[in-house]
């Protein structure tokens, strides 16, 4: 047999003896692998033991492949037992003829291509080596592969990371206290103790290992490109036979980083050659104590790279003393709320299969949750709470299912700390058929403050709050919530992202930018269901923040309301991507979708596919008249002493208290832009110039008056309000007054602080034309809304009352008034019987149009009317499930595809009533002047025509002589 003893003769064994095992080995019941000139069969000897043995045939080899038999054969045998080396318990020479080979092996086994010529010769004689090992497990590959599949962040996975780099590390030490220098280190050569991934974990497979003396080097004497290139040492790539130890850790920190990131192999360059170290992530529990090692020993450089492993001790130390940390264990929301309040820095609490209940406060600083998925439920049953509260830094939350209900409009995570981790949580938000809109009653946040009102209120999945900066949220499902993700903070990375939405006739957002967000980064983000018909966002910026970028996402419609310098690149909006004015510095770049509109011009778009898209046209400069001896040239353009007149921007003017913004409403000349900041803002204020516009901070800015007067009386034109808040006394006249023409009120929220049945508050009083009323909620007003007989032209638009006795009173002409709802909820007043009304179209008023207006809680039984119309003509009222219905002394009215729920109730002065595809449970008509067309009611009353009274010609001259068919009347004298 031509075997070569280079390999003993290096380890100092003058010679070698075999070890006589197979005569022990009973059977073969498994193929467990293959390599270019072997096989490896599961044995079991005479007691019943399991090992592996691998069939090497040298004959099959290359000399230099011999070499490697050698090596695998003897460089460990001798070595002292060690828990993280795959053992070789015996070796053995025997020869086999084909024949022999086949009675030994299972049926199931695959012959590598190298062998097959060799048992094809049945009478040959095949010269073999035996190697008798302690039977493993997997090997590191199948691991890496299952938990990226996986894509969970359990905590036996990151208890499996840890136990794999500390067996790797001393594993490999211990080789290298021995001389042994691997040369191949890789996952596929670690292999686990057992089946089913039991660790530790062993190195081994040492074909390729060198056993080098003490001084750590051969001068010369080393084979080049030895290894697996991938996690080749730039010195072994490169030609070089003069390498040390170093090469091994050099792999080793390629495997340390793989085992933590499940890195694809393109970025070992990235970070060897490139020194991308940027990289490098943090790990859940460790933090940053693995970036600083794994760059050290992957240097390009081996005069750089790490020589010995004091580095590797201290990880392996600080690795050991948290696997040796005790971990918490809850079962219920008790066991949870006594861990998180003795929780000290680097507690780990891991929670069973069962249901918490909050809220949960998480105060100390790394502290990590992990609990296993679905199982591990998370409520809050207190109305407008949180069920995890973060308030440390560099603390962790994952796996977790968290269950929002509707009703109490809870939160599912605030984030207020620094540097916080939130993975693989499901957040999905209840609604019931009753569950109101809330975010019409509470719009999204646009201020500091506005982050408190709407976790009290809104049914946000996770809010990051101002402040808190540096968060990493990655694989995060929000299903049915109202904001999924609500950014305040700066400076978070928000990746795999999936948002989902499933119920109609709610307003919902995806992402919401609000104000001062700064530099935050949204990565693989996917929306579905979210739908410009029903005013959704899948991502919404909005007040001052300033770099956020959206990348590689597929998140439905996107509203940049005001935002500077943001960035859209290769995302697919679906519908729309709305750009406002107030946008600077956006950037559109590989982005598509259906539409595209733009109210800015100077706005960068690059190789955008849109189906349409609506941007602005370039404006004319306005110029003075040019003299007479200055002409324009041929090619059309102004001569450089050609004066233009420059219209100056805008400065906006920042206002503190009531005192300076009466002061600046009083100088206030045309073009004034005012800012409110967070406060409130006392008394009356009169807006009396044009082109004056007021932003708050909504929630924020609150205004109150407790004078009996207007709290904001806007007599000006092109004026307009937004972001504010209002709150009435009982003794309050109006929240906001608008006499003058085309002015604008939006994202304004008007409360009555005392609701009683003498109230007479109005909320918004229209006397001016050309008005827009958009984005309003109201509460516990006498009316809402009031427009009055003079008012033309209005737009009303996307509003929602709640608790008022009229919503609103139509005495004007020509409006149009669209996605309303009306919520009566309880009575507020002393007597029972009050009654609500939604819509009153009042006297005198006629063309006005009423669109999908949804009523709930008004019912006929106490009188309510949903939309009561009198002495009204030619409006219409389509799309809408609003209620009683009433009509009285009117004439020319529409209704096509209402839903009345109850009752529609005409009175017999109405005339020329047209109901197309209504519904309801009754329809009583006093009047039988109607239209009905593909209706259907439970029950109908129309009234008949009347019959007309006939009279006989020829008894006419009886019956006027009083006479009755000729004769005369009773009791009469002839």
């Amino acid at each position: 047999m031509k075997f070569c003893f280079n390999a003993a003769q290096q380890i100092g064994m003058d010679t070698i003896q075999d070890d006589k095992f197979l005569e022990t080995i009973t059977t073969y019941d498994l193929f467990l692998g293959e390599g270019g000139f072997g096989i490896v069969l599961r044995a079991i000897d005479d007691e019943k033991k399991q090992t592996a043995v691998k069939f090497l045939f040298p004959d099959a080899a290359t000399d230099k492949e011999q070499n490697q038999i050698d090596r695998e054969c003897y460089i460990t045998k001798n070595l002292q037992k060690h828990s993280n080396i795959v053992q070789v318990l015996n070796v053995e020479r025997k020869s086999f003829t084909p024949k022999d080979l086949e009675g030994m092996f299972p049926m199931d086994i695959s012959i590598p291509e190298k062998l097959k010529a060799l048992l094809y010769d049945k009478n040959r004689v095949l010269d073999s080596v035996c190697i008798q090992m302690k039977l493993c497990g997997e090997n590191l590959r199948s691991w890496l592969r299952v938990k990226e599949a996986e894509n969970v962040l359990t905590f036996e996975r990151v208890w499996g990371q840890l136990n794999i780099i500390k067996n790797l590390i001393a594993g490999l030490k211990f080789l290298h206290q021995n001389q042994i220098m691997h040369r191949d280190l890789k996952p596929e050569n670690v292999m686990f103790s057992k089946v089913n991934y039991t660790l530790p974990v062993k190195i081994g497979d040492f074909g390729l290992s060198r056993v080098l003396p003490p001084e750590g080097t051969q001068t010369g004497s080393l084979t080049s490109l030895v290894g697996t290139r991938s996690y080749m040492a730039p010195e072994i790539r490169n030609g070089g036979k003069d390498y040390t130890f170093q090469a091994d850790l050099f792999s080793l920190g390629l495997i340390i980083w793989e085992v933590l990131e499940f890195v694809k192999h393109s970025y070992f360059d990235r970070l060897v050659n490139d020194q991308e170290e940027s990289l490098l992530d943090k790990h859940a529990i460790m933090g940053n104590s693995f970036r600083g090692i794994i760059i050290e020993l992957t240097k390009r450089r081996k005069e750089a790279r790490a020589k010995d492993f004091v580095g590797l001790d201290k990880l392996s130390k600080a690795v050991e003393e948290v696997l040796t940390r005790p971990v918490l264990s809850a079962k219920n929301g008790h066991h949870f709320r006594i861990g998180l309040e003795s929780a000290k820095q680097g507690t780990i609490i891991r929670l069973e299969n069962g249901e918490y209940i909050g809220p949960f406060y998480i105060k100390s600083d790394n502290v990590r949750i992990f609990g296993n998925g679905q199982g591990t439920v998370i409520k809050c049953n207190v109305t407008g709470g949180i069920c995890i509260d973060v308030s440390g830094n560099n603390c962790m939350v994952s796996n977790i299912f968290i269950k929002l209900n509707g009703e109490n409009i809870c939160q599912g995570i605030l984030l207020s700390g620094t540097n916080n981790s939130v993975s693989n949580v499901h957040i999905d938000q209840l609604h019931s058929q009753n569950t109101l809109e809330y975010s019409k009653w509470f719009p999204i946040a646009r201020g500091v403050t506005t982050l408190t009102e709407r976790s009290q209120k809104g049914g946000n999945g996770i809010s990051i709050k101002e402040g808190s900066d540096f968060n990493k949220l990655s694989s995060i499902l929000c299903k049915n919530n109202s904001c999924g993700i609500l950014i305040c903070g700066s400076y978070n990375r928000i990746s795999r992202v999936e948002l989902i939405k499933d119920v109609t006739n709610l307003k919902m957002t995806g992402i919401y930018f609000s104000a001062n967000a700064t530099e935050n980064c949204i990565k693989n983000c996917s929306a579905s269901g979210y739908s410009t018909s029903c005013r959704d966002w899948g991502v919404e910026f909005d007040g001052y923040g300033r770099n956020c970028s959206v990348t590689d996402s597929q998140c439905g419609p996107i509203y940049l309301r005001w935002s500077t310098d943001t960035r859209l690149r290769n995302v697919d909006c679906g519908e729309l991507i709305r750009i406002d004015g107030k946008n600077h510095g956006t950037k559109l770049e590989k982005c598509r979708g259906q539409l595209l509109i733009s109210r800015r011009k100077n706005i960068s778009i690059e190789t955008c596919n849109f189906t349409n898209h609506e941007l602005p046209a370039t404006r004319a400069r306005r110029v003075k008249k040019l003299p007479s001896n200055i002409e324009m040239n041929d090619a059309g353009i102004e001569p450089k002493n050609k004066e233009i007149e420059v219209i100056p921007a805008i400065t906006p003017l920042c206002v503190h208290n009531s005192e300076e913004l009466r002061a600046s409403l009083e100088s206030a000349t045309v073009r004034l832009e005012i800012r409110l900041e967070v406060g409130e803002y006392t008394g009356s204020f009169h807006v009396k110039s044009d082109n004056v516009s007021i932003f708050g901070k909504d929630g924020g800015t609150v205004f109150k008056c407790e004078s009996g007067e207007t709290c904001i009386d806007v007599s000006g034109s092109y004026c307009q309000i937004s972001n504010i808040c209002i709150l009435l006394s009982q003794r309050t006249s109006d929240g906001i007054k608008i006499s003058g023409n085309n002015g604008v009120i939006k994202y304004v929220k008007i409360y009555c602080l005392e609701a009683t049945k003498y109230n007479r508050q109005e909320g918004i009083s229209i006397t001016g034309s050309n008005i827009s009323v958009e984005e309003v909620t109201m509460e516990n007003m006498y009316r809402g809304i009031h427009i009055k007989s003079a008012s033309k032209n209005n737009t009303i638009s996307a509003i929602g009352f709640k608790n008022n006795q009229c919503g609103i009173v139509i005495s004007g002409s020509n409006n149009s008034i669209s996605n309303l709802k009306f919520v009566k909820e309880q009575f507020l007043f002393d007597d029972s019987n009050k009654y609500f009304t939604g819509i009153y179209f009042d006297r005198g008023s006629v063309h006005n149009v009423l669109t999908n207006c949804i009523t709930e809680g008004y019912t006929h039984r106490n009188s309510d009317k949903g939309v009561d119309i009198w002495a009204t003509k030619n409006c219409n009222i389509s799309e809408s499930q609003c209620g009683p219905i009433y009509l009285g002394w009117a004439s020319d009215i529409t209704l096509n595809n209402v839903d009345c729920k109850e009752l529609i109730d005409i009175f017999k002065a109405s005339v020329r009533v047209n109901l197309v595809n209504c519904r309801g449970q009754s329809l009583v008509s006093h009047t039988p002047r109607l239209i009905i067309d593909t209706c259907d009611f439970i029950n109908q009353f129309v009234a008949p025509p009347k019959k007309r009274r006939t009279v006989n010609r020829a008894n006419k001259r009886a019956i006027t002589d009083g006479s009755v068919d000729g004769k005369k009347k009773r009791g009469e004298k002839e």
